[in-house]
C-alpha cells in the first residue's frame, strides 16, 4: 500500500425522512460531513489518500462493532500499515484543520515506507 487510508462511513440521504429520529439525525449530520468533504481543501488533500465511502445499511455487524460505529458519519484514516491513526466525527471541524491532518498522517505514512524500504 502507497497512500493512507480514509473511509467515510455515511447514512444514506434516502432515510432523511425516516421515522426513526436517531436515522434522521444521522442523515442530517452526513449532509453537513459531505458539504465538509466537497471543500476545496478535503478534495486537494483527498489525493494523498485512497478513499473509500461506506454505507452503513450495507455493513456487516461485525464491522460495525470492530470499528465501533454506533452514530455517523465517521471517518476513519489508517496510515499505510493499515493502522486506524485518527478518527473524524465532528461536522463542525474547519476544513483546512482537517487538511493539515490528512497532510500530517501522509507525511508519516511516507516516512514509514522509506524506513521500510532501508531496510
Amino acid at each position: 500500500m502507497e497512500k493512507p487510508i480514509l473511509i467515510y462511513f455515511y447514512w444514506p440521504q434516502e432515510d432523511a425522512n425516516s421515522d426513526d429520529q436517531r436515522i434522521a439525525n444521522q442523515v442530517r449530520r452526513c449532509k453537513l460531513m459531505d458539504e465538509i468533504l466537497a471543500s476545496k481543501a478535503l478534495r486537494s488533500a483527498c489525493v494523498l489518500f485512497h478513499c473509500y465511502k461506506c454505507n452503513m445499511k450495507d455493513l456487516c455487524d461485525d464491522l460495525k462493532k470492530k470499528y465501533k460505529l454506533k452514530l455517523v458519519p465517521k471517518i476513519l484514516f489508517f496510515d499505510v500499515k493499515g493502522r486506524k491513526v485518527w478518527r473524524l466525527t465532528s461536522t463542525k471541524a474547519k476544513p483546512a484543520g482537517i487538511a493539515r491532518k490528512m497532510a500530517q498522517i501522509a507525511a508519516d505514512s511516507k516516512a514509514l515506507l522509506k524506513k521500510k524500504s532501508k531496510k
